[in-house]
């Protein structure tokens, strides 16, 4: 999440140690990473298709 721009937090692991105990576990923490990390990357996928590009292009960037 980080790596995209799309966490605003220190990014530490005292952090995310206190987020996992706020939610009740490692498990619960990595469900919710989980979940952002997909809805992001949806998100970013139709933001992407938004994009002018030829036919070919846009073909071989739905197989990647």
């Amino acid at each position: 999440m980080a790596a995209l721009g799309l966490y605003h937090g220190a990014n530490t692991p005292a952090e995310h140690a206190a987020e996992a105990r706020r939610l009740g576990g490692e498990n619960a923490y990595r469900v919710r990473l989980a979940n952002a990390l997909l809805g992001a990357a949806q998100t970013e996928a139709i933001l992407a298709d938004a994009f002018p590009t030829s036919p070919g292009a846009r073909l071989a960037n739905h197989w990647c």
